[in-house]
């Protein structure tokens, strides 16, 4: 299984930063890779969602259910195809009024061999870039409050 944690400083309160992490429907807007995010299911503690994000031309559709905790905390499984295994756990952590510290840890172990093997130099690389969208997205969001 291939993992990774990344910790991120973003210039906004821990509701507003939470907020974003969970509003997934907007990730196919800002965050590369996600082409699409529906949600199945919603209550105060529990979405379940289809996803298809598309990673190096390789497009895959899978069905995850995310467990919220705000606004501390967002962990999202998945079994399904093309995933054995799919965790990721956002943790977040005020710091100040205005700054929160994130921390992102990404678990992956998918189906297919090949794929697997490829995982350990990809989930690094990923994670970054997920990650790094959603601190331009904060840093945009605090510019222009109106924006969503």
């Amino acid at each position: 299984m291939a993992s990774c944690r990344i910790e991120r400083r973003l210039a906004i309160p821990v509701a507003a930063a939470y907020d974003l992490i969970a509003d997934i429907e907007s990730y196919p807007r800002f965050v590369p890779f996600w082409l699409s995010a529906t949600i199945l299911e919603r209550t105060a503690r529990r979405m379940t969602v289809r996803q298809a994000v598309s990673i190096m031309g390789l497009r895959m559709d899978f069905v995850s259910a995310a467990t919220l905790d705000p606004p501390h905390r967002i962990a999202i499984r998945s079994a399904s195809h093309p995933f054995r295994d799919f965790a990721l756990s956002w943790s977040l952590r005020e710091m100040r009024p205005a700054a929160t510290l994130i921390r992102a840890e990404l678990a992956v172990e998918f189906d297919s061999r090949p794929l697997d093997a490829m995982a350990s130099r990809l989930v690094p690389v990923l994670l970054w870039r997920v990650v790094a969208a959603f601190e331009r997205e904060a840093r945009g969001r605090a510019a222009h409050p109106a924006r969503r």
